[in-house]
């Protein structure tokens, strides 16, 4: 392993004779032509021995790397030169003493650069200031000239320094320097004793402190010398003897930079705000490859060119916080091209000329990516689904050609990417997914191609900003891959203001932006998908590729069944093959929503024939192998009543051990604990816990005491008990279907088993304006609650349902059995306001998102708050979500002006001492 160059960068420049001698050699293979691999080679063809040959590769990446900066600067001074050609005289004027350039002639030089935008827009800003500031000094006013001090921000590549030759020459040519001095420093040529010498080497010109971002650390040291240094910079900067003297660069990548300007205020205070070098774009890096060409003496036939720069689109596009811009290209002429182009002359025999020893042609350009064809293969060998991949093959062709054309830079429209998945369960939607997530990764289409499964509950927050939270890391995870969005139909249910309504348009303007490394596929039952995609013509157009996953037929079924036998090592016998078909046409034909294909096969032979297989060879005194492998006729049992699958007692433990964690509700806690326990012990003796129907609770409790999050836990409870079939939430306002006619309730609620596809309905009417003594027409509670019942009959269907509540007819009795120990009375569960204890448990989990604690000082007052404002009014774990925001605001915008950041983030009684109860007012103090 070669040890980085900075390990001996200092030695490099101070070397003794041996070490002299060793960096000769590297010298002379780097003039041969040699690149990093070659001289490895040749090292170690040398037989040297381990210690000078680190010294050897350290040295060469560290020369090849100055070479290439130095290359950089000699392109962009190139373009100068064929900027200002026309400009030079045969005055006899000496090199050394050209005529002032103007800041216009400046402006000129540097508007033919490629890139620099904010760089061009501030230098353009500081001639029109100076301007005008001279124009007041006329006046007697003050000039006001702007702030030298410039801050550089970009990506390695970007040349951020070779800009600041051009910021010399502007405020030269203004006057405000009056010297050529540029004097570069980075953190391991300068210490805090050092920076005032610096400094005065670089009085009347400019010093540039490269790599600027290493200043920032976020560990703690003994001895912290990046600190110290910048102490250092800024107490020369507050000199009043050298102000207006001298200009600081700091230049470095954006991640550092940001944290220490945040880290330093004081030191931010002294400059411009920070001038960000952009990526070059791939039409600025086509120009740097053309001056690569130029330097090398090498030409690109026509087909090569287009090639080239459909590469260097494709690198571009999936860009990352280390792409190195112009850099990259010339490593790619360098350590790409150019091998490759003499590779193949080294094969070629004939007449040299200087053409054909020049010309790149287009197989010595880097292909993006290699074949398909494993990825393909897979999908052919998927049993079934026959339609499905003739579509899916006939689309990934299309983009399999696309990709080659773009390629070899023909002209090519790559064809839409996202998708709609459309089918019930266990028919192959996420199979199919990750083989096209593998294709489009090895077409180079993706840089990653995994599939990112998700769906509402993890898109959609509970309180403001939440939301925008989980949707940001939902997009960074899943850039490079396919985000797959299950059950999508569910994100649009709710009303214009629903948070789920809110993902879906930032989605769509997601999917809105160029170059976007990540393909979406949105996938549910077919019915409700139909109308999503019909629903919003801008889902419909970035979705143009619907594909239609059909039930696989008893056949498929029966093939799927074996493949998964013979995976897991067992035989299956030919009674039993033809009792595993009878029952598998038996469940297929009943009209239940809930089979699940290929999903009802695992689960049939994991719960019921290899449980029986099991069971039977028990009881056998020494079975052989043969034994404990062969699936026998009577373990697959014809007319046994099917489960669908054994309870997921993982997912039920996961969800209450989420419910234990809430703050307070012990006695709804309390009545799911036995609920679960109870269902646990009746699954266990061959009982179901209720027939096919409706499940059905009543939340009882005020706004903000938690009922919706505690349907949420609810849903994955009866789910992971197989009660419903997913986890997913329909919503209904109390809006929607009280004070309504019956007709237009009943048409909602229809809509609402439909979209629900045997999940959970959650009725929100714990409003005082739903009173059952309000209503003055329509259906009441109890109603509502029949009529959904009935709708789920007759859907054949298995949902249930969660009416919250401001009050119900039997909450006094409900309450009165729950403060003596019955926790559950006719599905009624009572949430009780929260107390001040509670609401300072809940306050501190959210603030523990932030990693912000109490001080003691601090807890003691906020707890008395917590209280006068719970006594007086009281609050909801709604109310603490906000407060912990605000808290941790006034927390940041304290160690804002901290001379250096705290180890955590801690709440004073000064960040919280102005919340105060105004028990006359009924107002809170902040």
């Amino acid at each position: 392993m070669t040890p980085p160059a900075n390990d001996f960068s200092e030695i490099f420049k101070n070397p003794n004779p041996a070490q002299q001698e060793l960096m000769d050699l590297i010298d002379s293979r780097i003039e041969d032509g040699m690149d990093r691999s070659d001289i490895e080679e040749s090292l170690i063809g040398d037989m040297m021995d381990e210690t000078p040959f680190h010294f050897c590769m350290s040295y060469a990446l560290w020369k090849l790397e100055s070479d290439r900066e130095k290359e950089f600067d000699t392109l962009l001074e190139q373009k100068v030169a064929e900027m200002s050609s026309g400009n030079d005289s045969d005055s006899g004027t000496a090199p050394e003493d050209p005529a002032p350039p103007s800041p216009q002639e400046i402006m000129e030089i540097v508007n033919g650069l490629p890139g620099w935008g904010n760089l061009k827009k501030r230098m353009e800003e500081v001639i029109t200031c100076h301007a005008t500031g001279e124009r007041r000094g006329i006046m007697d006013l003050k000039k006001n000239l702007p702030v030298m001090h410039t801050i550089l921000i970009g990506n390695p590549g970007t040349g951020k320094s070779y800009c600041v030759r051009y910021l010399l020459h502007l405020y030269k040519s203004l006057g405000m320097l009056d010297s050529d001095i540029i004097r570069y420093t980075t953190l391991t040529k300068i210490s805090n004793n050092t920076v005032s010498s610096e400094v005065n080497c670089a009085v009347g010109g400019i010093l540039v402190f490269e790599n600027a971002h290493e200043l920032y650390h976020s560990e703690n040291k003994a001895i912290d010398t990046e600190q110290q240094i910048v102490r250092s910079l800024i107490d020369e900067l507050e000199d009043p003897m050298k102000q207006s003297s001298w200009m600081l660069v700091l230049s470095g990548e954006p991640k550092g930079m940001e944290s220490l300007l945040a880290t330093y205020p004081e030191l931010k205070k002294h400059f411009q705000e920070p001038i960000y070098m952009g990526d070059f774009t791939p039409e600025e890096l086509y120009g740097i490859a053309d001056n690569c060409c130029g330097d090398r003496d090498i030409i690109l036939s026509s087909e090569a060119r287009k090639k080239l720069e459909m590469f260097i689109l494709h690198k571009y596009n999936l860009r990352g916080p280390d792409f190195e811009n112009a850099r990259f290209v010339q490593r790619l002429f360098d350590e790409r091209v150019i091998p490759a182009m003499y590779r193949r002359l080294s094969r070629e025999s004939g007449n040299d000329n200087a053409y054909d020893l020049s010309l790149v042609l287009p197989e010595d350009i880097p292909s993006i990516r290699g074949r398909a064809g494993d990825a393909m293969n897979e999908l052919d060998e998927l049993i079934g689904l026959a339609k499905i991949k003739t579509k899916v093959k006939d689309y990934l062709n299309a983009v399999r050609l696309a990709s080659k054309r773009m390629e070899f830079g023909l002209p090519t429209s790559m064809p839409r990417l996202h998708m709609a998945f459309l089918g019930n369960p266990g028919t192959g939607k996420t199979t199919v997914a990750e083989i096209i997530g593998k294709v489009f990764a090895e077409l180079g289409i993706l840089s990653g191609g995994r599939v990112i499964r998700t769906e509402k509950s993890q898109m959609v927050g509970q309180y403001i900003g939440e939301t925008e939270f989980k949707m940001n890391n939902l997009l960074s995870r899943a850039r490079g891959n396919i985000l797959f969005i299950d059950e999508a139909y569910q994100l649009v249910e709710g009303g214009e203001k629903d948070f789920g309504r809110i993902v879906m348009n930032s989605l769509l303007t997601e999917l809105g932006r160029d170059n976007l490394d990540m393909v979406v596929i949105l996938a549910g039952y077919t019915a409700p998908m139909k109308k999503l995609l019909e629903s919003n013509e801008g889902i419909e157009s970035r979705f143009p590729n619907v594909f239609n996953f059909e039930d696989y037929t008893t056949e498929e079924l029966l093939e799927i069944g074996k493949l998964m036998i013979r995976k897991q090592g067992f035989n299956l016998t030919k009674g039993a093959e033809q009792n595993m078909m009878t029952i598998i046409q038996t469940e297929s034909e009943k009209p239940s929503p809930r089979f699940g294909n290929g999903r009802f096969v695992s689960n049939l032979l994991q719960n019921e024939i290899l449980a029986t297989l099991g069971a039977r060879t028990s009881k056998m005194e020494n079975p052989t192998a043969e034994d404990l492998s062969t699936i026998l006729p009577e373990d697959v049992v014809i007319g046994k009543e099917q489960k669908d699958v054994v309870f997921d007692d993982a997912a039920i433990d996961s969800a209450l051990r989420r419910l234990d964690n809430l703050a307070g509700l012990s006695n709804v806690k309390q009545a799911i604990h036995n609920f679960v326990r109870s269902a646990r012990y009746l699954h266990s003796i061959g009982e179901p816990y209720v027939g096919k129907g409706l499940l059905s609770w009543r939340f009882i409790g005020k706004s903000g005491t938690g009922k919706s999050t505690v349907a949420e836990i609810m849903a994955t409870i009866l789910k992971g008990m197989r009660l419903i079939a997913n986890s997913h939430i329909t919503e209904i306002k109390g809006e929607r279907i009280f004070n309504v006619s019956e007709a237009d309730c009943d048409a909602v609620l229809q809509e609402a088993v439909k979209k629900s596809c045997n999940g959970l309905i959650f009725i929100d009417v714990d409003d005082s304006k739903f009173n059952e003594a309000r209503l003055g027409y329509g259906r009441g509670v109890e109603q509502i609650r029949l009529k959904v019942k009935e709708l789920t009959v007759e859907s054949s269907g298995e949902c249930a349902l969660i009416l919250a509540e401001l009050d119900a007819p039997n909450k006094n009795v409900a309450e009165q059995l729950s403060d003596g120990g019955v926790y559950e009375f006719d599905h009624t569960l009572v949430f009780k306001d929260f107390t001040p204890e509670e609401l300072f448990q809940i306050l501190c989990g959210c603030l523990e998102k932030y990693s912000v604690s109490f001080s003691p000082a601090a807890e003691r007052h906020i707890k008395e708050f917590l209280y006068s404002l719970s006594s007086s009014i009281g609050a909801s774990a709604r109310t603490m979500k906000l407060m912990s925001r605000t808290i941790y605001q006034q927390v940041i915008l304290r160690e804002s002006g901290l001379a250096r950041p705290p180890k955590s983030h801690q709440v004073q009684l000064a960040d919280i001492e102005t919340f105060k109860w105004d028990s006359k007012k009924g107002k809170i103090g902040f």
